[in-house]
């Protein structure tokens, strides 16, 4: 009697996360009724689920190639992990649709049955407060090319958007001190709004996870720098607008919001909403 090693997974990919907390997760699977190898093709979101699924039969130098393009062709980094990690993502969004009481897209029904029970990843919240001088880096991280799209969505802070407008096209004399004192209560006010305690867990999640990739490429010190600044912001008992990182992406979000009321940005391009679609 001839018998089938069931299908697992024999090799992973993450990308790295883009604005609205999306990345693809590649896992090719080996076995199963038929033998060889079929990609699954994801995009999960660390606030709404799994939003694209799909994939199929691929052969490994078709793999190699598609491989090779996404490396070239993509701005996000991409790492290879072992499938174990990239499995606890996809449980992990899982986890979230039960929350939410949503579901995953049709086309994951056929890629259920490869994953465990939905289970939501291990509390990574940092034990230890992050390096202070590395904290107060932070806003430097956001100059990097993969954290360009970090931003705190335009839509939520239009208002926000034209009062600092009113603030910097005043007629009023008021001195520049007066002005730039204005600034930073529209944006405390933002962050105060945008950061609470969830919306900061969920951006430490980003930070960590992208801390991960850095190492991963050879970047010790912006993965230190963001590993730092997810321990600060995990620290709820740390006011957020005290975290450089915190305002940048704050300013940078109001920002955008700025050039969509001037007319020079349309908002759908500039959203940080999460939307379905098949690659970063």
């Amino acid at each position: 009697m001839v018998t089938r090693e069931a299908e697992h997974a024999v090799r992973a990919w993450l990308s790295g996360i883009d604005g609205s907390g999306s990345r693809a997760v590649w896992i090719l699977f080996e076995g199963g009724f038929g033998g060889g190898l079929r990609l699954c093709s994801l995009i999960v979101n660390d606030g709404a689920g799994i939003m694209d699924a799909a994939g199929g039969p691929i052969a490994r130098k078709r793999l190699e190639a598609e491989l090779r393009a996404l490396r070239e062709s993509q701005k996000l980094p991409w790492v290879e992990v072992d499938g174990e990690r990239a499995a606890a993502l996809v449980t992990d969004a899982l986890a979230r649709h039960e929350r939410l009481g949503t579901v995953p897209p049709p086309e994951f029904a056929r890629w259920r049955k490869l994953f465990g029970p939905a289970r939501p990843r291990e509390d990574h919240a940092a034990t230890a407060p992050g390096n202070p001088a590395l904290v107060e880096r932070s806003a430097t991280l956001l100059e990097l090319p993969e954290l360009m799209g970090w931003f705190v969505d335009p839509a939520r802070v239009q208002h926000d958007a034209l009062a600092l407008l009113q603030t910097r096209e005043s007629r009023l004399l008021v001195s520049e001190q007066v002005k730039a004192e204005r600034e930073a209560s529209i944006i405390d006010g933002v962050i105060e709004a945008e950061l609470a305690p969830a919306a900061r867990q969920r951006w430490a999640g980003r930070l960590r996870d992208m801390a991960d990739i850095f190492a991963m490429t050879g970047r010790g010190e912006a993965a230190a720098i963001a590993a730092s600044t997810a321990a600060a912001l995990a620290d709820v008992e740390r006011p957020a607008s005290a975290i450089p990182f915190a305002r940048a992406l704050a300013a940078r979000g109001v920002e955008m919001a700025t050039e969509v009321a001037l007319g020079r940005a349309r908002l759908d391009d500039v959203s940080r909403a999460p939307a379905r679609r098949t690659r970063p």
